[in-house]
């Protein structure tokens, strides 16, 4: 690639509650601190593109992370850059150097054989530290605007990075989604973190993430024709009884503070509804098909405070007391192991955190229950008695667990169950860690 006629300076910082931290970096060339600092190519097409490669390249911090452009603005002298001077010319004396900064949560990064360290440090120390003018200058800046709140986080929208871990080991994740620990690189495509791995398991039902743009545009035309059908075979009965449940479940949900996670996402019925209950929840939909959710994404023309991970829910790929709330729709209910998604739930629940489950029940001795446990291995989750039980022997404490409403289920091509004519039980079932 050849070398454009400009330096790119990045300033990565993080805010720590009231404080703000930046971060610096040793150079291993010589005994210096700066910042991420790196020359433009004429392949990027702008500077803010030449610095997202730059922060990626020497501290693995993803594009999608939240970059801008400041003020402060130096020249280099063009012999520091003796082999690109030579193609520049010798008429080319200086080159500009654009500085921006760039907001993280998460505080490990992935450094290049360009440094030997990096320290997170606050603004005297930083001043301190840093050997270059120009550095000291931006990052005189930066701590002003960020004091004189010209710059502030964004509203809605929550930087989830800092959640995520590897499912595989439990470690930390770099900003390139590479697991600090083990090693194992995952990725983040179309908004979608995919955090899957090929042996989870004979069950897992794992598949290389190969599709683009047009082809979750056509899924999620497929899937509206599919969902205006399959709500025209409901009865009124099973649509009355369904509004019921959900009237019992808003009530919960717009209780509810902080982040919350949606297991088995799908196709985003309940979440969707969320979004419009509690608005100012963070969301993380979450499903083992990352496709789907890319197409759920779209559909449900999803806001910047709905994140989305790919993920098995018996190996959910957040830390440990990282959220507030969890809630499913029946999703417990497609999962070949429910005791372990359900420990699952409690592991990544703050203590006082609520899951809040939406369920479809039968009646115990219905011929089609006992079709489902013995086709299925499904009697413990449609049964709300035996699910609760579930969740009890997990650690939870119950809050609340009732049937609804009921109705007769009608015929639906489109059912994965043989629930037609059974008696179907609209459930609720509230835990607490």
């Amino acid at each position: 690639m050849a070398r454009a006629k400009y330096q790119v300076l990045i300033l990565p910082y993080r805010r720590d509650g009231e404080s703000v931290l930046y971060c610096v970096f040793k150079r291993s060339d010589m005994d210096a601190w700066q910042f991420i600092a790196g020359g433009g190519e004429d392949e990027d097409g702008s500077a803010l593109s030449s610095a997202k490669r730059e922060a990626f390249e020497e501290a693995g911090i993803s594009e999608s992370c939240r970059f801008f452009p400041l003020e402060t603005l130096c020249s280099i002298p063009a012999d520091c850059f003796p082999k690109a001077r030579a193609a520049w010319g010798e008429r080319c004396l200086v080159i500009p150097e654009y500085s921006f900064a760039v907001e993280l949560e998460n505080k490990e990064l992935c450094i290049s054989n360009e440094h030997t360290e990096y320290r997170w440090v606050d603004y005297e120390t930083a001043r301190k530290l840093l050997r270059y003018d120009s550095n000291k200058t931006a990052l005189f800046e930066l701590e002003n605007r960020i004091k004189l709140g010209m710059i502030k986080t964004e509203q809605g929208k929550k930087d989830i990075s800092n959640l995520l871990m590897c499912p595989r080991c439990g470690g930390e994740l770099g900003q390139n989604c590479k697991c600090l620990g083990c090693g194992s690189e995952y990725e983040r495509k179309m908004g979608v973190y995919s955090l899957l791995y090929e042996d989870m398991g004979e069950d897992y039902g794992f598949s290389a993430w190969e599709f683009d743009e047009s082809d979750i545009q056509k899924s999620a035309d497929e899937y509206r024709a599919f969902r205006e059908k399959y709500e025209g075979c409901l009865t009124s009965d099973c649509k009355q009884a369904e509004q019921r449940l959900d009237d019992a479940v808003r009530e919960h949900i717009e209780d509810c503070r902080g982040v919350a996670v949606d297991i088995a996402t799908g196709r985003g019925m309940l979440l969707s509804s969320v979004m419009e209950w509690n608005p100012e929840l963070n969301l993380i939909g979450t499903d083992i098909d990352a496709r789907i959710l890319a197409v759920t994404k779209l559909v449900r023309n999803c806001g910047e405070n709905v994140s989305f991970v790919g993920c098995d829910g018996r190996h959910i790929a957040l830390k440990a007391g990282s959220v507030d709330h969890v809630f499913s729709f029946v999703g417990i209910a497609n999962m070949p192991e429910p005791d372990k998604a359900i420990s699952e739930v409690y592991r990544i629940l703050k203590t006082g955190g609520t899951f809040i489950y939406k369920g479809l029940f039968m009646d115990r001795e219905s011929e089609g229950m006992r079709d489902l446990a013995e086709k299925f291995d499904l009697a413990r989750i449609m049964d709300i008695e035996l699910l609760t039980a579930l969740f009890v022997n997990a650690g939870f404490k119950v809050v609340r667990s009732e049937i609804i409403a009921s109705a007769v289920w009608g015929e639906n091509p489109y059912d994965r169950y043989p629930f037609a004519g059974e008696n179907c039980n609209y459930g609720l079932i509230v835990v607490e860690k």
